[in-house]
């Protein structure tokens, strides 16, 4: 076993996963949060720790916290479509709801002033 992996295995890092995986707002969140993985780099941790660190503050500062109402699961139906086959009627109300939720944490989360690591995420979507 190389040293990483026994490093690992001691600090039972899968566990850690599915501690993280427990504080998430979504089963989506969820499901990415269990194959945990370090950083490749030093800057790259850094970089994941002042996201976490603005996040932080921004959930502190939010009523309620950042909430991920409204959010589900759509890889199922987008597959269906994907393949030929239509949604129905519940599918793209919740697929609605997913949107909007979207855009309600896009509207927290943006601001390049106070969260500039976060907010270059949004860049792409």
């Amino acid at each position: 076993m190389e040293i990483q992996a026994e490093t690992l295995a001691l600090l039972e890092w899968e566990r850690l996963g599915e501690q993280v995986a427990g504080f998430a707002g979504s089963c989506l969140g969820a499901n990415l949060c269990r194959p945990l993985q370090l950083a490749p780099t030093l800057e790259e941790a850094q970089r994941r720790q002042t996201e976490t660190a603005e996040l932080l503050v921004l959930d502190g500062l939010t009523e309620g916290g950042l909430s991920f109402q409204g959010v589900s699961d759509h890889s199922i139906t987008v597959q269906l479509c994907s393949k030929g086959g239509c949604a129905g009627a519940d599918e793209l109300l919740q697929l609605a709801d997913t949107l909007a939720a979207a855009r309600r944490l896009r509207r927290q989360i943006d601001d390049d002033e106070l969260r500039p690591v976060t907010t270059a995420l949004l860049e792409g979507l």
